[in-house]
């Protein structure tokens, strides 16, 4: 895992959902987590330290996840959520998941 080496002192207290694999990067403030999904879309999941102390920006959530429906170094998410509340965000995920690239 890349967030044991970028960030050894990071303590990953909840279960990653199935597919979430370690993209975390020295550069960024915590370590993330990414998934491609079936039509290439990209879900990208950032945990912060538990600790709010320890977090660069305290005044955010612990917890976003964005949606790219391409490279995440191509652009900008097309749509994100940021919460404290783990389970809102395994939510949206679920959401996502099976409704992302649908277009209305």
């Amino acid at each position: 895992m890349y967030c044991v080496s970028e960030f050894p002192d990071f303590v990953l207290d909840i279960e990653l959902p199935d597919g979430f694999t370690d993209c975390s990067f020295r550069g960024e403030p915590c370590p993330c987590f990414g998934k491609e999904l079936p039509d290439g879309s990209i879900l990208r999941l950032i945990v912060d330290y538990a600790e709010v102390s320890r977090r660069d920006f305290p005044e955010t959530p612990r917890f976003c996840c964005e949606y790219w429906s391409g490279a995440v170094e191509a652009g900008v998410a097309q749509a994100f959520v940021q919460s404290d509340d783990w389970n809102h965000i395994l939510n949206w995920i679920k959401f996502m998941e099976r409704w992302g690239g649908v277009v209305y």
